[in-house]
């Protein structure tokens, strides 16, 4: 996870720093995030998330049709992921929930923003695992059918319809 690669700070006077006086200052002048603040953005990166997803399905359906926007439904996942976290996170920048909890991600004890390669690999390690282990999962789940087996139910009612060759 993206927390864990990169320590979360609160800004120095912002209001979630005033409100949880228990986080002290380090050697960088930035109290530590607190466990709420921190569940509170991945929250709102989440919400905010989930929203652009929509978007971009909705787009998908509206230009490619629905057939083929429910075959792409992956890829514009994965499109609408990259950007949320790409020109957040991949850009140096706070993402939405971090924003709205006043925190901010450093390294080096405290005292600096993440590198461009650790900003990529961050927006990557929250991006791809999700859609590399669906498709993991479905080359896993063809791979177990037996050779004549339909792929779900849905396709051999499908078939139930036509009539067999003679």
């Amino acid at each position: 996870d993206m927390q864990n690669m990169a320590e979360m700070r609160s800004i120095p006077g912002s209001e979630s720093t005033s409100r949880n006086s228990s986080t002290t200052a380090s050697r960088g002048g930035f109290p530590w995030a607190s466990q709420p603040e921190m569940l509170r953005a991945a929250q709102k990166d989440e919400f905010y998330h989930q929203h652009l997803r929509a978007l971009f399905q909705d787009v998908s359906r509206r230009t490619l049709g629905l057939q083929e926007a429910a075959r792409r439904q992956k890829q514009v996942n994965l499109l609408a992921s990259a950007l949320y976290y790409g020109l957040s996170t991949g850009c140096g920048l706070q993402t939405l929930g971090e924003e709205y909890c006043d925190i901010i991600q450093v390294v080096g004890g405290g005292v600096q923003a993440p590198r461009p390669a650790r900003q990529f690999l961050l927006v990557a390690l929250k991006v791809l695992p999700p859609f590399l282990l669906d498709h993991i999962r479905l080359r896993l789940l063809q791979s177990s059918r037996a050779p004549g087996q339909p792929p779900s139910d849905a396709a051999s009612r499908r078939n139930a319809h036509r009539p067999s060759p003679p």
